[in-house]
């Protein structure tokens, strides 16, 4: 008899169908103990690890609050005589999240929980007239006697009809019929590369890049950070210095997307001379910068990238009068922010004394941070920035 197994797809995907949170957390958790029909795996070896920061784990949850739509889940059927009967293709951080936050005791921020009171308020009042959750009662008892102080909603805490809601929310999933191990991590890699991949994925991407011999010569990393009160997470720092080695070398573009890093970083050779001079001349004062004592300082990721490009291009000299350049970097960083607004008339005010060239430098400089631009005419722009301190040094 002919083998047919050629004219089947390499994957086959089945229609749409939904399982209730409260089903799919029944199958992790029958998974992890090894007993039950439906054994779901979220944790298979081609993903990735738990990644997400806690911004996006509570964009899911609110999501789930609110009832908005979260996407698709790929889960995969595996033979019965596996640990598992299947295991989650993409959709594995939001399925993390949600057991964390249901089963795992996981709290909502303060800002985000009082938003939660404010928006559900309701909920929480007939949690209130019925008597159902203690627990729910008492946080918005204490949010309303003093709405400043601190509170932290966990799933516990949420009005029983809240809870009902989340446990039972219709998770949208689309199940691979038919797939050959390859077959599905090369998916796996295509899914992912569709979504903007982020700085933990890029560092794990390239650990053996020779790239990464030059953020070894950042000798006091963490210290860096400290200093410029840096609130991102460290791994957000390490693309970003990996994305400035790619514009000196006149590969990478200001404001170019995490792939493009990766693609860069995971190909990268070398570079040549004059890059490498730029790349030491950012290293040095990253080294230099750590060994000093500040604390008022609060660099985003536009201020830190200024910082490099500045200290690489050698347009400003960071070892002299520190801290004031710092104080004056920052100020403009602000103001820079201000372009946002769109509103004239504050422009106006703002840079009411203000020459000319010193303001179309300034806005100019804004323009930088949309969108990517040459090499040459970001280079241009760090020069107008260098001049801008320069003025704001002098007034």
């Amino acid at each position: 008899m002919q083998n047919k197994e050629h004219l089947y797809p390499v994957i086959q995907f089945s229609p749409a169908h939904s399982n209730t949170i409260a089903h799919m957390l029944e199958s992790i958790e029958a998974y992890e103990r090894g007993l039950g029909v439906d054994r779901l795996n979220i944790r298979p070896k081609y993903q990735r690890g738990e990644a997400w920061k806690q911004e996006y784990k509570e964009k899911l949850i609110y999501s789930l609050i609110t009832n908005y739509p979260i996407g698709n889940f790929i889960v995969r059927n595996l033979d019965d005589d596996n640990r598992a009967t299947s295991e989650v293709v993409d959709g594995q951080q939001r399925l993390i999240t949600i057991k964390a936050f249901v089963k795992e005791g996981m709290e909502l921020s303060s800002e985000l929980s009082k938003q939660i009171i404010k928006e559900k308020e309701e909920y929480f009042l007939y949690e209130e007239k019925n008597q159902e959750n203690s627990l729910a009662i008492k946080i918005y008892k204490k949010y309303k006697n003093k709405p400043t102080q601190n509170i932290r909603l966990s799933f516990k805490s949420l009005p029983q009809l809240l809870q009902n809601q989340i446990i039972n929310y219709n998770l949208s999933i689309i199940d691979i019929l038919r797939s050959s191990d390859e077959a599905v991590a090369q998916y796996f890699r295509f899914i992912q590369n569709q979504e903007r991949l982020r700085a933990g994925e890029i560092i794990n991407a390239i650990p053996n890049s020779p790239a990464a011999t030059y953020l070894d010569m950042v000798q006091k990393r963490d210290d860096f950070l400290r200093v410029i009160g840096w609130k991102e997470e460290r791994k957000e720092f390490e693309k970003i210095f990996y994305s400035m080695i790619g514009i000196f070398d006149k590969k990478l573009l200001l404001g170019t997307t995490d792939k493009n890093i990766i693609d860069y970083i995971v190909d990268f050779k070398s570079v040549d001379k004059l890059a490498e001079n730029r790349i030491a001349n950012m290293v040095a004062a990253i080294n230099y910068i750590s060994t000093l004592d500040y604390e008022n300082l609060h660099f985003n990721k536009r201020l830190l990238k200024f910082f490099l490009l500045l200290a690489g291009y050698e347009k400003i000299d960071f070892t002299v009068d520190t801290e004031r350049k710092f104080i004056t970097l920052c100020e403009i960083n602000t103001k820079i922010a201000q372009f946002n607004s769109g509103n004239t008339n504050e422009l106006n005010k703002l840079f009411m004394d203000y020459p000319d060239n010193i303001k179309e430098k300034y806005r100019q400089v804004f323009l930088l941070g949309r969108g990517s631009h040459s090499n040459e005419v970001m280079q241009c722009r760090i020069s107008d920035l260098a001049d801008i301190i320069d003025y704001e040094l002098m007034h």
